[in-house]
């Protein structure tokens, strides 16, 4: 009679951890997106090595289907339009929640240790070249976007390995300055 009911105790609490493991966020801390500017994400060094020589362009949106924020354009010479957003209406929820129809998403490797998903269209051609756009989970209802266009030619960069060079200099600054 004791060990059923230690037995049932065991897995109240075991499906109680669970539960609460599902609706914790994953991520190290929330960092704050009030005061980010997109185009000062990443550093004069960083932008060297990711050989952009061109300034930042500002852009007054994400661009994204209701996505609310500021953006920025970067052209590094690989040919490549990289653009870094701020959404301030959204986190990753909204891709991993299944709720938006005609978008597909990967979970990929965590960025600076906060949650990162590859978002795609479910009809869009996939290959190392085509464009890639990751999301990182930064704060309730807040990611960090980068979006890298396709590429034209097996010469340049894989687009996802650019985004991720991209994001993680930007997140470099946001966990410095969070």
């Amino acid at each position: 009679m004791i060990g059923r009911t230690l037995r049932t105790v065991g897995f109240a609490l075991v499906g109680l951890g669970l539960v609460t493991a599902c609706d914790a966020s994953n991520r190290p801390n929330e960092l704050s997106m009030d005061d980010v500017k997109p185009c000062e994400l990443i550093s004069e060094h960083a932008l060297q090595q990711l050989q952009v020589k061109a300034a930042p362009e500002p852009l007054s949106s994400p661009g994204g289907l209701d996505e609310e924020g500021a953006a920025c354009r970067y052209r590094p010479l690989t040919h490549q339009l990289v653009t870094i957003s701020k959404v301030t209406n959204h986190g990753i929820d909204r891709w991993t929640s299944g709720s938006f129809n005609g978008a597909t998403f990967e979970e990929v490797a965590p960025i600076r240790g906060f949650p990162t998903i590859k978002v795609g269209r479910e009809r869009e051609r996939s290959g190392p070249h085509t464009g890639c756009a990751l999301y990182t989970d930064v704060a309730d209802d807040r990611s960090l976007k980068v979006d890298v266009s396709e590429n034209h030619s097996e010469d340049q960069p894989v687009t996802c390995d650019t985004a991720r060079q991209f994001a993680d200099a930007a997140m470099k600054t946001l966990v410095g300055s969070g």
